[in-house]
């Protein structure tokens, strides 16, 4: 098994996505992991590969699958919800590669040669026909704005207008993922070249890879 995503939840707890094997969790204060067997009627946890997590404002855990649709976790109850797309009576898609919150009870996730869908609280899905298909990875920061990875470059997605806009090109590289620190800085994993830094303050994007010496 090997480290798929991860997440520090509000109450300190750390919560691990592996492949293959499930969730585990680190409890505050504790170093030891303990395995969430957690059964929904549908699918069990302990076999399913995770490949993000995230949190709501209310402490629940939205939990995505490479191949088994978006989980909405009550930690709370210990209970799980699971969501697959229909669309015309047909399943749209059930692969996620990562998830964001959209500031409300909803999530932005990306489906696998998909896109980018809005999930609400009540579970009601969406897709955003402004974004773009072939997107990777999606990050709503502490200003609002929704980044949006995809296979060739960056872009900021605006979802009143439903309208995406390249951000940068990225040398036409994929961003598997981003991450905001508590600075407020945009840090951007490009596939095969390291890492980007965007400082909002001085509005400048910086790379660093293995040949960067400062």
């Amino acid at each position: 098994q090997s480290i798929e995503s991860a997440h520090l939840a509000k109450n300190g707890n750390l919560y691990i996505g592996t492949s293959g094997g499930g969730l585990y969790v680190i409890k505050k204060g504790e170093t030891q992991a303990h395995k969430e067997d957690t059964y929904n009627g549908y699918y069990n946890l302990d076999c399913l590969t995770i490949s993000s997590i995230m949190e709501d404002r209310n402490g629940n855990l939205w939990i995505t699958f490479p191949h088994h649709g978006v989980f909405l976790s009550s930690i709370a109850r210990n209970q799980f919800k699971s969501y697959n797309f229909m669309i015309n009576g047909s399943l749209h898609s059930h692969g996620f590669t990562s998830i964001t919150s959209d500031g409300a009870d909803g999530v932005y996730c990306v489906a696998r040669h998909k896109g980018l869908y809005h999930v609400d609280g009540q579970g009601n899905a969406r897709l955003c026909e402004g974004a773009p298909s072939y997107c990777s990875a999606v990050m709503r920061d502490s200003k609002g704005r929704i980044w949006l990875g995809t296979w060739r470059s960056m872009f900021l997605y605006d979802p009143v207008a439903d309208k995406s806009t390249l951000f940068d090109d990225l040398g036409l590289k994929g961003v598997p993922f981003v991450f905001e620190d508590k600075l407020g800085n945009i840090y951007i994993s490009v596939f095969g070249e390291g890492f980007a830094i965007y400082d909002g303050k001085s509005d400048k994007l910086r790379y660093y890879n293995s040949r960067t010496t400062d």
